[in-house]
């Protein structure tokens, strides 16, 4: 199993999959900069790994090469939640189940042949 900074790497070096993970997916590796600063109650880290169109950030959670390595989905709004237990896991659950706009929403009009 490779780690999340691999992984990413990874995601960065491929614009094919890069493009295809920020759209269907909403998970842009170029929007890295959160609205507001998270912090956790425990105090681990949080590294900003991409963005989605909303404004809000995905965040690893924990130490950089750490054994568990969650994912953190934080809104515009200020509502966060988990959305996998590594980085694997959010991808799967994000490429399983992407974000499909109404077909007359920009840019996704190629998604429905209009």
């Amino acid at each position: 199993m490779s780690t999340p900074e691999t992984l990413l790497h990874l995601i960065e070096q491929d614009p094919t999959l890069t493009a295809t993970l920020a759209c269907p997916c909403d998970f842009d590796i170029t929007r890295r900069d959160p609205v507001e600063d998270l912090v956790l109650p425990t105090g681990r880290p949080l590294r900003p790994i991409a963005g989605c169109g909303a404004g809000g950030t995905y965040f690893l959670c924990g130490e950089p090469g750490a054994e568990e390595r969650p994912v953190l989905y934080a809104d515009s709004e200020g509502q966060a939640t988990l959305i996998g237990t590594d980085l694997a896991e959010a991808l799967t659950l994000l490429a399983v189940l992407p974000y499909v706009p109404h077909p007359d929403h920009e840019p996704y009009e190629f998604l429905f042949g209009n």
